[in-house]
């Protein structure tokens, strides 16, 4: 294709007045596209990670708070579950929405019903919360899926498990992000010269038992300070992410289908798409199954991650509040290594197939 001179105006000023190619500056310009929306995908699920994994480490301190037992706050996450179910639905409104204002205004009200969750007065309201923050959740992470793979292509693999990372490193920080604010029990007993203090308030105990002279009253308004500001911490960090998706819409448009984005496929990808469609039901069993492991994944991955904190205050151990939300987030430590691997492996794959 012979050059000529072009104006691009505002879009690529760095070429105005030279002699270039004009596929090759909108495959360049493509190509950052592509980039900055990748990353603003990342930075996205890392919130989401922030934030998700805030949650279980102030469920016992929720429950002084909402006056409950712990069989009743933990239902809470029934309701996000149910929430993630209809979430995952609304993908099928990118036919008829715009898939960018859609995720900005859900992911809006994700940061917004993640906020309210401490300040909630009823059991009611923290169910509600938490069932509109998980619809919010399956919605993206659907959509971000899809996004990854229509962006990159038979790249997307690396892609995907970098976002996956970004998760893992957000629920490192969820827990962090809540231990100078816990309070856990009241009780958290320990002895100097056979007489009980409390862990806590620093309080003498009268007998071995712990009869402790404690203004619960004053520690309970302390709660219910300290708890909310973590949450505001991670709506602020979350409500980043709508707040650049609609900053791009305005300057760069994301444009669905076309061949915008479009890469050429190896032959491997070719050989297995005609491998799938050669053999029947091949690809609803392969569904079917990946769908069932991520069933009984997700209800592993929840039950750890949600519940651990409160395992640990309640264990003979009896670790405060704090300390619980420290070892949750080594936990998530050990889970992000492995999401790392998981970036690397899949990347040498991709560089050994081409």
């Amino acid at each position: 294709m012979p050059k000529r001179k072009v104006r691009f105006g505002f879009d690529v000023h760095h070429y105005q007045h030279e002699e270039v190619d004009p596929e090759v500056v909108r495959h360049r310009y493509i190509t950052c596209e592509k980039y900055v929306y990748t990353v603003i995908i990342c930075y996205i699920h890392l919130a989401f990670g922030t934030v998700y994994s805030a949650i279980g480490p102030a469920l016992v301190d929720l429950k002084y708070i909402l006056d409950t037992t712990m069989d009743k706050i933990s239902l809470i996450f029934i309701f996000q579950a149910a929430g993630l179910v209809m979430g995952a639905l609304f993908g099928l409104l990118t036919k008829h929405l715009n898939r960018q204002l859609m995720l900005t205004a859900l992911l809006t009200m994700m940061s917004v019903a993640s906020l309210l969750i401490p300040w909630s007065q009823r059991l009611s309201h923290l169910y509600l919360y938490n069932g509109i923050f998980g619809l919010g959740a399956g919605a993206w992470i659907n959509a971000k899926n899809v996004w990854t793979i229509e962006l990159w292509q038979h790249r997307s693999a690396p892609v995907l498990q970098l976002s996956a990372l970004m998760f893992g490193v957000g629920s490192i920080l969820g827990p962090l992000i809540d231990d100078p604010y816990l309070i856990g029990h009241i009780k958290q007993l320990t002895v100097i010269d056979n007489t009980p203090i409390d862990g806590l308030t620093g309080a003498v105990g009268n007998d071995s038992t712990g009869s402790f002279d404690v203004n619960v009253t004053v520690i309970e308004n302390q709660r219910l300070h300290n708890v909310r500001s973590p949450f505001v911490i991670c709506a602020i960090i979350q409500i980043i992410g709508p707040i650049l998706l609609i900053i791009m819409y305005f300057l760069r448009k994301y444009e669905k289908g076309g061949d915008k984005y479009m890469e050429i496929e190896d032959r491997a990808d070719i050989e297995r798409k005609a491998t799938i469609a050669r053999i029947p039901y091949l690809k609803f069993s392969i569904i079917a199954l990946v769908s069932l492991f991520l069933a009984f994944h997700m209800s592993s991955e929840q039950n750890t991650q949600q519940f651990s904190a409160t395992f640990f205050q309640d264990i003979q151990m009896k670790l405060t509040a704090s300390k619980s939300a420290e070892v949750v987030s080594a936990m998530a430590v050990a889970n992000t290594v492995g999401l790392a691997v998981s970036v690397l492996v899949s990347s040498l794959s991709l560089s050994l197939r081409q």
